[in-house]
């Protein structure tokens, strides 16, 4: 009877052994991720965003060129042409000038995206705080009619920045850095 004791017990210590082996013995799983990894990622991140960028402009700029081209050319036989097609090369430059126009507002877009987030809310706190100076200026200076026009261009100036930077997805005001 004491073997069959000895025996069931040294088969259930094998199992619960073996148990242990199983649950402890498993790789572990990084449940956080280190901050170093984080900042590799947002490197990685970051470096993305600015090949986009870059890439965005180069083709941007391929079209502000061939229009520029296309539009040379025309402009040589203008003396040769009738009326009506002179209007119609009217409304093709008047088009052309568009295109060019939205692809400069692109560029612009992109040129933010590579200057980063802190760069372009610096350059804005830069130029707010030259129109709060005005304006304190102008409240000292008791001018109602100019405090109240500054202040509604200070407004309208930050819900433009704002509702830019919304569509740039460029997010939150970054956190000043700890030195």
């Amino acid at each position: 009877m004491n073997r069959r004791i000895i025996s069931t017990l040294s088969i259930c210590m094998v199992l619960v052994l073996a148990l242990a082996w199983i649950c402890f013995a498993q790789p572990e799983t990084p449940t956080a991720k280190s901050s170093a990894d984080t900042a590799r990622s947002r490197r990685g991140q970051w470096r993305e965003r600015q090949q986009k960028a870059l890439s965005e402009i180069e083709v941007q700029l391929t079209k502000i060129k061939t229009s520029m081209e296309a539009s040379s050319g025309s402009r040589q036989r203008w003396q040769e042409l009738s009326e009506e097609e002179r209007n119609k090369l009217r409304e093709q430059s008047r088009k052309m000038r568009e295109e060019r126009m939205k692809s400069f507002g692109v560029i612009e877009d992109q040129i933010l995206m590579l200057k980063g987030r802190r760069t372009v809310y610096q350059e804005y706190d830069k130029s707010m705080g030259e129109l709060s100076g005005i304006l304190e200026l102008a409240k000292k200076e008791k001018a109602k009619e100019t405090t109240s026009a500054i202040e509604k261009l200070v407004a309208a100036k930050k819900m433009q920045f704002e509702k830019r930077m919304k569509e740039l997805a460029m997010g939150e005001r970054p956190r000043p850095r700890s030195n």
